[in-house]
């Protein structure tokens, strides 16, 4: 009975631990050529992300040539 106790706070914590460290990526991230900042954020259930600053300013997408 003891080892059924354990086992079950053990899962318990676990499960518990694991939904807090998913906020853990909220915040404002370099991208890998030090191009841009982006922040992550958190909106209900769901995760995005957005350009808070860029190195160039103005600078087009070549896939998206289009400013609006």
């Amino acid at each position: 009975m003891k080892h059924l106790l354990v086992i079950i706070f053990a899962t318990l914590t676990t499960f518990f631990y694991a939904q807090n460290k998913a906020d853990d990526i909220v915040g404002t991230y370099m991208t890998d050529k030090n191009e841009a900042m982006v922040e992550v954020y958190k909106t209900g259930h769901k995760y995005f992300g957005k350009i808070t600053w860029t190195k160039t300013p103005g600078k087009m997408d070549v896939n998206n040539p289009d400013a609006k």
